[in-house]
């Protein structure tokens, strides 16, 4: 009876880690989506409320993601903060001159990816509330000016993240991929 009751409890743990993955997925892409909205709608006038609500929705996006993430489980905070971090393991192993750990490339990718997506975090709070600030003018002409360059600025930058994060992705593919493609032509000599 112990038993049925130990595989009942597996069964909705895994149940649970699928469905945070998903959520992750959804929030993931539903960010991405909002973004690019927002990018590609950001130099229309006649598309503006369009580039707000998407900023609106990028936003809380990101806030739930935050939320989320103040929980253990599959898309802690904790995680990505840890991934930041390897690049300290780098930087000794670099100090020591061990060549070993400098060449796994899955240290770099991790470490890399980890930054990347921090500084993506550390960026939206500043870049939705400059966007607000400037849609709703609070403050005067200057105000108003200082936060759509400095929303624009940070908008910019953080598509050039995105390309980057992208790109890694897109290495970390063929790394993978020709790895596979190596690992079958050994075995078919």
């Amino acid at each position: 009876m112990p038993n049925r009751a130990i595989l009942t409890m597996m069964k909705s743990v895994s149940q649970s880690e699928n469905m945070m993955k998903i959520l992750k997925q959804l929030l993931h892409a539903s960010g991405a989506l909002t973004f690019l909205i927002a990018y590609l709608t950001s130099d229309s006038e006649s598309y503006r409320i369009v580039h707000v609500y998407c900023g609106y929705g990028f936003g809380i996006i990101f806030l739930i993601r935050i939320i989320l993430g103040l929980f253990p489980n599959s898309i802690s905070l904790v995680a990505i903060w840890k991934r930041a971090t390897l690049g300290k393991s780098i930087y000794f192993d670099i100090k020591n001159l061990e060549i070993g750990g400098l060449l796994k490339w899955q240290r770099w990718y991790g470490a890399l990816m980890g930054l990347i997506i921090l500084s993506m975090y550390a960026l939206v709070p500043p870049m939705i509330l400059a966007g607000i600030a400037a849609y709703e003018e609070i403050g005067g002409k200057l105000t108003r000016k200082v936060m759509e360059n400095s929303h624009e600025a940070m908008g910019e930058f953080y598509l050039g993240i995105v390309i980057v994060h992208l790109v890694l992705i897109g290495a970390r593919y063929l790394i993978e991929k020709y790895k596979k493609s190596n690992i079958a032509l050994q075995h078919i000599n």
